[in-house]
């Protein structure tokens, strides 16, 4: 199994005057048509789960329902596609590689509820961020989710959101950036290649990108000021 960091890196590279909208956060009532995604709060395994660091009831879970075929959409163990996902995110609201691949399963059908999933793919996110709005890895995948639903300032909305609340994470910084050349928006990705080498991070393929796009300039340096005694003498 690939750790988070991975397995959001590997999807974002196979990867302005509307008002913004709230963010999902834990202990926020539902709204329609997601209200009634709380009377899913505890599947038939226990839980809910965190997908990060509550792993107790994970095998069993993926193991009959989460097997390969039906993370790469070709078909289900005990059930449909759509039944299948629905089970797993009723166990672990934030397991990121299941709302991933619901997300894609959506873009396939061309819908946002498809087969016969209980909920549209937006309830899904939602219900994750409220049960865990501190994560981030959801968030970003969410942004990916709606920008490729065409819904851009949603997007740009969770990724401000991501941004701010690891400002010294490179990876994550770096995430963001590609999320945001993904949605057109080449200025704030620029901006956050540039953050994320500042930090440390060593990939190339946001750069790439945005100089495919002509889109890339190098960091502007700061001028360097003259030392007090230099720029004394220089004044006489």
């Amino acid at each position: 199994m690939l750790p988070c960091k991975a397995l959001f890196v590997g999807l974002a590279v196979a990867l302005a005057a509307c008002p913004q909208p709230v963010l999902a956060q834990a202990g926020q009532p539902f709204v329609e048509p997601c209200a009634r995604t709380e009377s899913f709060t505890r599947p038939a395994t226990g839980g809910p789960y965190d997908y990060r660091n509550q792993r107790s009831a994970l095998r069993m879970v993926e193991d009959n329902h989460y097997i390969p075929q039906i993370e790469n959409l070709i078909k289900g163990k005990t059930g449909t596609l759509a039944s299948e996902h629905s089970f797993v995110l009723h166990a672990f609201p934030n397991h990121h590689r299941a709302l991933a691949s619901l997300a894609r399963y959506s873009e396939k059908l061309k819908s946002r509820q498809p087969g016969d999933l209980d909920y549209p793919v937006d309830c899904y996110f939602e219900r994750a961020l409220r049960f865990r709005s501190d994560d981030l890895i959801v968030r970003m995948l969410y942004a990916d989710y709606l920008g490729r639903t065409q819904r851009a300032n949603e997007a740009a909305a969770q990724l401000e959101f991501v941004k701010a609340s690891a400002p010294d994470n490179p990876m994550t910084q770096y995430n963001v950036g590609l999320l945001y050349f993904q949605l057109g928006r080449f200025a704030d990705a620029l901006a956050q290649a540039h953050r994320a080498a500042e930090l440390g991070m060593p990939r190339t393929e946001l750069m790439d990108k945005l100089k495919a796009k002509g889109q890339w300039a190098d960091a502007t340096k700061p001028p360097v000021l003259a030392a007090p005694a230099a720029a004394s003498a220089a004044s006489r």
